[in-house]
């Protein structure tokens, strides 16, 4: 009884995070399945960490070598699956080769830890012994225990990275979600590592759930900014954005994908998206660091230049034109720049609006597609 109620002090914040996450994710599991698993996953894994620490201070306090090894043992394995699990659930996209190749750093610290289990071997690793006076536990550590700590931090490594290429792509929430969450998993780390010479300081499985947590609520309020479709931000943020940025937005540029219900009518609407999902791939490469790509509706797009120059505008615009020209897929192009003159935002987007519709009208003049007519 004592035993647990420790558990339940020690990691109360824990089992109300888990709480939360576990309903959250069942919830939203059908909408995001990769998301929902990977966080029952992280949570499931903490908790079962969290329950090996008491049984390993059971193991301690009644001298079972065997039961406190069981116990260190998955501590060392399971905490760096936690940080990949951080990766996965971020949405990176793997073949099956990189998946493979992902997975070799922890399937390397399985093989090692396993090694603790091996008399002779387990010295290079860890072990667990009775004191001269066999009244608890003695515990000595050998370098190769810090290949667990390595390998976390490779994967750390990895989140951070995937997090600077997220600013570069302006997914904001999403980049300062794992950028915090990796901050407070590493110092988790680090306390445990280097300021635990008694072994009695758990810090990092209610760490990991309370990020996981936080996470969570990053991931949910980027996917309300964002096409579910095409990945660009949505209408919504356009509007957010324009409020917030005001008079630093010098120009815009928008397009109409051409062709979109020719697409839908005779090869079906899987194709009329993968359409859309192109193009808003090129928008993505043809926008410049300052420029904002969003899908604003159907198969509208536009994309805010925020301090830049009209030759920054055109350039994007030759570009995305030149990427378009390689696929099978056609846009009409509108831009509007008003640089420092006294041009409101209405009327710079009617002016691109204006010149869009200009190209498109003479886009269907020599085209076979059926325009689609808005009633």
């Amino acid at each position: 009884m004592n035993y647990l109620f420790a558990y339940f002090v020690r990691y109360f914040i824990l089992i109300c995070a888990a709480s939360v996450l576990y309903v959250t994710s069942i919830q939203r599991f059908k909408s995001h399945k990769r998301i929902s698993i990977c966080m029952i996953l992280v949570i499931s894994f903490a908790l079962l960490l969290s329950v090996a620490n008491i049984f390993e201070d059971i193991g301690k306090n009644y001298c079972i070598v065997p039961l406190t090894t069981i116990c260190a043992w998955l501590g060392y394995v399971l905490r760096p699956v936690l940080v990949y699990l951080f990766i996965i659930m971020s949405g990176v996209k793997f073949t099956k080769k990189q998946m493979l190749l992902s997975l070799i750093p922890l399937a390397v610290n399985f093989v090692i830890f396993c090694g603790a289990f091996i008399p002779h071997v387990n010295q290079y690793i860890f072990l667990f012994d009775l004191s001269e006076d066999t009244t608890h536990l003695v515990f000595a550590g050998a370098p190769l225990r810090f290949s667990s700590h390595l390998t976390a931090l490779f994967y750390l490594i990895w989140v951070v990275y995937l997090s600077i290429a997220r600013l570069r792509s302006k997914h904001f929430f999403h980049a300062i979600g794992s950028l915090v969450c990796a901050t407070f998993i590493v110092l988790a780390v680090l306390i445990e590592t280097f300021l635990n010479d008694d072994a009695d300081v758990y810090l990092l499985n209610s760490t990991v759930a309370v990020t996981a947590l936080e996470y969570y609520i990053f991931l949910y309020t980027e996917q309300t900014q964002v096409d579910s479709l095409t990945g660009l931000f949505n209408r919504e943020t356009l509007f957010m954005d324009i409020e917030k940025m005001g008079r630093s937005i010098t120009g815009i540029i928008e397009f109409d994908m051409n062709g979109l219900k020719y697409l839908n009518d005779n090869f079906g609407h899987a194709e009329g998206d993968k359409g859309l999902k192109t193009i808003a791939e090129i928008a993505k490469k043809a926008a410049k660091r300052n420029m904002y790509p969003y899908r604003v509706g159907g198969d509208e797009f536009a994309v805010l230049a925020i301090n830049c120059s009209e030759e920054d505008i055109k350039e994007a615009i030759k570009l995305f034109t030149e990427e378009l020209s390689k696929t099978s897929y056609y846009c009409s192009v509108g831009y509007a720049y008003r640089g420092n003159n006294d041009m409101t935002f209405s009327e710079l987007n009617k002016k691109a609006e204006k010149e869009m519709y200009l190209a498109k009208d003479e886009f269907y003049k020599n085209s076979p597609f059926e325009r689609r007519i808005i009633k």
